[in-house]
């Protein structure tokens, strides 16, 4: 991904991001901040890699880093031209450093190396999920107050995580097994839901799928896991009861209803670790919830959460981007690497890239330094 974001001085940073997990596609993105509550993007280039990996029923790594390496440095020319910029317009580079598949993170860590090494532009390493997390501090209208409770749901990971600041992390609950997101891409084709065309996950193709349904037809509830306790999530489990129940006769109206059946499972499960934590912390005055991943795109969990949180208590806020800033994007990386600028965090050219890194840790692989000019 490519993105740049400025600032009323127009002031500005780029982000390169190549991240790949199971479900990631290769997306490009430039973007400007007009001001801090006027936010307007001057250029979106997308390039979807669905062809080379349709084969597969999935991302081929392999496949998927020689793509990136064809693609990035063309969705670049792109998105600068479109925006109308040059690369001495920007402030600042910022890329994911991880995690993710690391032979992805290489090519999008060697562009902005680059980029950075031959400008003389500043680099900032960024967690990718951290950026997620922090999202709604860039979309939502109103300011967001700490702390607050954010559920990260994707192909890669599946955690809620309390957020006391930009660069202050805990986690409270982790899957112990897959993450729900590669186990909704799973069912997605165990039900034989055809693979997508455009920018349509198989996460996306199965909610379209159960929402289709016109007919009775009733199934008996799947099992949900109910020893996990509050810090562990848990999808294989149900993951493989919902197989169980398809077999080769099954008819489209059935299998609608044992994917909606294995939806409910999933959700519930993350509804309980949700209401748990909000009343343990009930101390902290948290603000709300921040919903974000790939996942976090299905209107059908967005719904429930957000009946969720009037249950628990009206006052709490539940902030969700926008559909395409849900899903991976190079926007909020950027917005993330704006914040660490301000604070001097940069990143090193030695600085390898990470596939496994726990979003408590990042700030302690950042090297502080002095910005003479404060980005915002």
């Amino acid at each position: 991904y490519l993105s740049q974001s400025g600032t009323i001085r127009a002031d500005s940073t780029a982000d390169v991001e190549t991240k790949k997990t199971p479900t990631a596609r290769n997306r490009v993105f430039l973007r400007r901040l007009v001001c801090i509550h006027q936010r307007r993007i001057l250029s979106n280039i997308r390039l979807s890699q669905n062809q080379i990996h349709k084969p597969f029923e999935g991302i081929h790594p392999y496949h998927a880093i020689h793509a990136h390496q064809i693609n990035l440095p063309i969705a670049i020319g792109k998105a600068l031209q479109q925006a109308d910029l040059k690369l001495t317009d920007l402030h600042g580079i910022a890329y994911t450093r991880g995690p993710g598949i690391a032979g992805c993170l290489a090519v999008g860590a060697t562009a902005a190396k680059t980029l950075s090494i031959s400008t003389g532009i500043p680099l900032v390493a960024v967690h990718h999920m951290q950026a997620h997390a922090l999202t709604p501090l860039l979309t939502s209208d109103q300011p967001i107050r700490f702390p607050f409770l954010s559920l990260l749901v994707s192909g890669g990971h599946t955690m809620l995580v309390l957020v006391n600041s930009t660069n202050e992390f805990k986690i409270l609950a982790n899957t112990a097994d897959k993450p729900i997101g590669l186990a909704i891409d799973k069912i997605s084709r165990a039900l034989d839901i055809p693979w997508p065309e455009g920018p349509i996950s198989p996460g996306s193709a199965l909610e379209k799928f159960v929402q289709q349904s016109h007919s009775e037809v009733k199934i008996e509830p799947l099992p949900v896991a109910l020893r996990t306790g509050p810090s562990v999530f848990s999808f294989c489990g149900l993951q493989t009861a919902t197989v169980r129940r398809l077999h080769p006769l099954s008819t489209v109206d059935e299998k609608r209803a044992i994917g909606k059946e294995f939806l409910n499972a999933a959700f519930a499960q993350l509804e309980r670790k949700i209401s748990y934590w909000f009343k343990q912390l009930d101390h902290l005055y948290l603000s709300g919830l921040v919903i974000s991943g790939g996942v976090g795109s299905n209107l059908i969990l967005r719904s429930r959460i957000k009946t969720l949180l009037e249950t628990i208590d009206p006052k709490l806020q539940l902030y969700i981007p926008p559909v395409e800033l849900c899903t991976d994007n190079a926007a909020m990386v950027a917005w993330l690497g704006l914040d660490k600028l301000n604070r001097g965090v940069l990143a090193g050219m030695d600085d390898p890239v990470l596939a496994k890194w726990s979003i408590e840790d990042a700030e302690e692989e950042g090297h502080h330094q002095n910005i003479p000019t404060t980005i915002s």
